[in-house]
């Protein structure tokens, strides 16, 4: 079943990447995390984790409730995309081996999405984890009417 589902992805990814080409104008590592961001709310990802190996660094989708490898990095590109999302998120990049937590907005396809982060050190790098909340999302969970309970 699970390997079923990565050759349903994998494919798809890369046929995402071929339809949206490199945008000049913006660093590399800036563009490809919004084309894996757009890819993640477009397939309903829950978490997003980036985790570091004896190669380099896999991406890997949750999506319900399973793990799914979409794509690697190099030792080198994986640090760069885990440094430019420890400075969105507000970590302190110069710890990058202290367990952190932070948030960041996003922009995709003109929704606006949070993202938690959570970023612990490991044997081989730092393990990032990213949770999508979309605007409607935090919304469902009822925290708004929950608040007016609270603030009245």
């Amino acid at each position: 079943m699970t390997q079923t589902l990565l050759t349903q992805l994998a494919p798809a990814y890369n046929a995402f990447l071929a339809k949206h080409p490199r945008d000049e104008s913006k660093p590399m590592t800036a563009e490809r995390f919004q084309r894996l961001l757009e890819d993640a709310v477009a397939r309903h990802v829950s978490d997003i984790h980036i985790d570091p190996g004896t190669d380099g660094y896999r991406i890997r989708f949750r999506l319900d409730g399973a793990l799914h490898n979409v794509a690697t990095l190099g030792r080198s590109g994986g640090e760069r995309l885990i440094r430019f999302l420890a400075a969105h998120a507000e970590l302190d990049v110069p710890k990058p081996f202290e367990p952190q937590e932070g948030r960041a907005s996003f922009d995709v396809s003109g929704e606006a999405w949070e993202l938690r982060f959570c970023a612990v050190p490991a044997a081989l790098g730092e393990k990032v984890t990213m949770r999508l909340l979309g605007a409607n999302q935090i919304g469902k969970l009822g925290l708004a009417s929950m608040q007016k309970i609270l603030t009245a």
